[in-house]
């Protein structure tokens, strides 16, 4: 009996082990040469598909590859490690791996470039459950395209990105995305990449303990319809540094973006804005808060805020030394702004140079700015033009309080307060404490009155208006203009921002091509001519410091499924490639098609 049993067990041992050894697939067995000269890509695809459904592993050496490879259910690749494996790319265009299967992933590997990039993706997540982990990626166009439900990438390095480039292109709808532990940039050339981070389509994406430097914009959130909404997005423990705009949110036509939070955020150092929130005018900015956000050390705003939103909330966290704090200028209804350090602080850093808040536009409501410091701005701590119904300012240390004219002692409404809490639920509070509803600040400037002077002893309200076309700026860093026109393109110390000249078309799209409509450099049309050629290059009429970075899609398309995709800038041009977005290969142009674009020096 006792020898029966034990010949029972082996049997049973025997099987665990074959199955053991058969979900263990080492491609070494399929002919790699691993130098990095021979090309394995056949081996690599022959092991890839041997091995489906199980654990595959790539041995240390470095691969040429050409790509091709499908990670089907269950499939998961192994490296020896991002320092050991590597991936080299010997293609500029298409997709090196494919993870497509429920429970697919990649793990312990680098990817690099043998050859320059300027369309490929390197790796697509499409399965439900795929993942990417303890990897590097290296002189990318897009890293990482990530579109299955409930997919995550974690524990990852991005480098050397190519010009126009993303890191990860998030785009899958609702998915319940995962991005953790990646660290991005610190690139030489800095800010040539579109983004390191791009959302067009979510919902619940999670963006936690990520580190972005360096590139045009280091978290760029813009949907462009309302198929391509961004619905609950969740940014925590993030720091986004040097990019030429930190974070941006600005969707346009019909896209939309909701309810997303972003908590205890760095984003700051940029070039231009450290927040930049707007849309087109017809797009939605809905349920935007911020708790605990650090905006430090910007050429422009600190948070800078545009046409479309509602309901935007800045809790906590310091808004320093930026050429503005908070700067709206476009109509706003419901913005709260509660116990943040808005000027000097920050661990030292003087103030703003201008107001703490600027409330520029005449129609800005439902706003509440409370319990905030409000020190060591050189214009002051709110500067203030709203017209708007239920503007609330009140108890910020550094603003003037409004005097106290009731018979009763101050004291004594302090100390109800205090005591009982029900001074505030009584309407004659109002008397009494430091609140300002709806109070317009008018000045009129005279000649050699700072900031500016002006020609004659006119009221400026407004410094769009003709009145202010020979106003000098004598305040170091705030926003300059030749002439206050349609026709002004604006710079903040000196870097250009926007260029309201509009761009012609240099060559291609089709030859015949024409600029249809434009906003200057911010939004513009191109109308495609013929059928000559893939490329099309926009002149800009304006010089940018370094480049320009530029996005681009189709007001309608119809047959063969195509996109005008940006692939280079000079300072005062923009490239453009037409490819079918299927396989990313060029396209020969089709005629009288409209493209719209959007243009952002860097």
């Amino acid at each position: 009996m006792k020898f029966l049993a034990k010949l029972f067990l082996a049997a049973l041992l025997s099987v665990s082990l074959a199955h053991a050894v058969t979900n263990q697939i080492n491609c070494a067995s399929f002919g790699l040469i691993g130098n990095g000269v021979a090309d394995d890509t056949i081996a690599i695809n022959k092991c890839i598909t041997a091995g489906q459904g199980n654990s595959i592993t790539l041995p240390k050496g470095t691969y040429l590859y050409t790509g091709g490879a499908t990670l089907g259910n269950g499939t998961v690749l192994n490296g020896a490690g991002r320092n050991s494996t590597v991936i080299l790319s010997n293609t500029a265009t298409g997709t090196l791996l494919t993870v497509s299967g429920f429970g697919a992933g990649i793990r312990g590997l680098r990817v690099t470039n043998n050859i320059a990039q300027t369309s490929s993706t390197y790796v697509a997540l499409s399965g439900t459950e795929s993942f990417i982990d303890d990897f590097s990626l290296d002189g990318y166009f897009t890293g990482i395209n990530m579109t299955g439900v409930v997919s995550r990438i974690r524990h990852g390095r991005f480098t050397h990105a190519a010009t126009n480039a993303v890191g990860i292109f998030a785009n899958g709808g609702d998915t319940s995305q995962v991005i953790d532990d990646v660290l991005m940039g610190a690139d030489s050339p800095p800010n040539v990449a579109k983004a390191g981070i791009e959302v067009k389509n979510s919902s619940a994406l999670m963006i936690t303990n990520t580190s972005v430097l360096n590139q045009g914009s280091c978290l760029l959130i813009d949907p462009l319809s309302a198929e391509d909404n961004v619905f609950s997005l969740y940014a925590e423990n993030d720091f986004f540094d040097q990019c030429t705009i930190g974070i941006k949110i600005s969707p346009y036509t019909t896209g939309g973006v909701y309810r997303s939070r972003f908590t205890d955020v760095w984003s700051s150092s940029a070039t231009n804005n450290d927040v930049f929130i707007a849309g087109d005018g017809t797009s939605v900015i809905n349920g935007i808060h911020f708790e605990s956000l650090h905006a430090l050390l910007s050429n422009g705003s600190g948070v800078t805020i545009g046409a479309g939103v509602t309901d935007l909330s800045i809790r906590g966290g310091e808004i320093s030394n930026n050429l503005y704090g908070v700067y709206a200028n476009y109509a706003l209804v419901g913005l709260k702004i509660q116990g943040v350090t808005i000027g000097s602080g920050a661990g030292g850093l003087n103030g703003n140079t201008n107001a703490a808040v600027t409330l520029a536009a005449a129609v800005i409501s439902d706003v509440s700015i409370k319990d905030n410091i409000m020190l060591g701005n050189g214009s002051g701590p709110i500067s203030n033009a709203s017209t708007g119904i239920n503007v609330v300012i009140r108890d910020n240390i550094g603003t003037t309080p409004t005097a106290k004219t009731a018979p009763v002692s101050a004291d004594l409404f302090d100390l109800l307060d205090s005591v009982t809490g029900l001074w505030k639920q009584t309407t004659w509070a109002n008397l009494f404490k430091n609140v300002s509803v709806s109070t317009p600040i008018t000045s009129t400037v005279s000649t050699g009155t700072a900031p500016f002077v002006v020609a004659s002893t006119t009221q400026v309200a407004n410094l769009n208006a003709a009145t202010a076309g020979t106003a000098t700026n004598l305040s170091g860093g705030t926003v300059s203009a030749t002439t206050a026109t349609a026709s002004t393109s604006y710079s903040l110390n000196g870097v250009l921002i926007a260029s309201a000249t509009a761009p012609t078309i240099s060559s291609g799209f089709g030859g015949t091509a024409s600029i249809a409509s434009s906003n200057g450099s911010v939004t513009f049309r191109v109308l495609t001519g013929g059928t000559t050629g893939s490329t099309g290059v926009i002149a800009m009429n304006s010089t940018a410091p370094n480049g320009w970075n530029c996005s681009s899609h189709l007001l309608w398309i119809t047959g063969t499924l195509n996109s005008w995709e940006p692939v280079s800038s000079t300072t005062t041009t923009a490239t453009f490639q037409n490819v079918t977005l299927s396989t990313d290969l060029a396209l020969t142009a089709i005629s009288a098609q409209t493209i719209v674009m959007h243009c952002d020096p860097f």
